[in-house]
């Protein structure tokens, strides 16, 4: 997949504390069909080399906001921050929920592999 060659001089950040993306499904019933889990989630790696452009994924937490130096804080543990410049800031806080829809994992260590195994119980 090839992003439209006009968007090219963009360069996207996206700061997540998983490794992953995983959708949220609003159905019980994914959580006991074969296979689900695998179609609704995504490690972020795959998605920025897929598009093949100026995407980038940084796995830790949005610590600070400097609006008035265009830059954030980025959280990778508890001693590790790191100052990231932005032109335009996206904040897009999803969604969170415990339980088996979604992991109880607040610390940023789960794994994809941990999570399915969550989705099976």
């Amino acid at each position: 997949m090839q992003l439209d060659p006009s968007l090219a001089s963009f360069d996207v950040t996206v700061v997540d504390k998983q490794p992953h993306f995983e959708y949220i499904p609003s159905l019980p019933y994914a959580f006991a069909t074969e296979g689900e889990f695998e179609r609704n989630c995504i490690l972020f790696e795959t998605v920025t080399k897929s598009y093949n452009a100026g995407i980038k994924f940084v796995q830790g937490l949005l610590y600070d906001v400097k609006v008035d130096e265009n830059m954030i804080t980025i959280n990778y543990d508890e001693e590790e921050l790191e100052d990231l410049s932005y032109d335009v800031l996206v904040i897009a806080t999803g969604m969170w929920k415990n339980g088996p829809w979604k992991s109880a994992d607040y610390d940023g260590t789960i794994t994809m592999e941990e999570r399915a195994a969550e989705w099976k119980e």
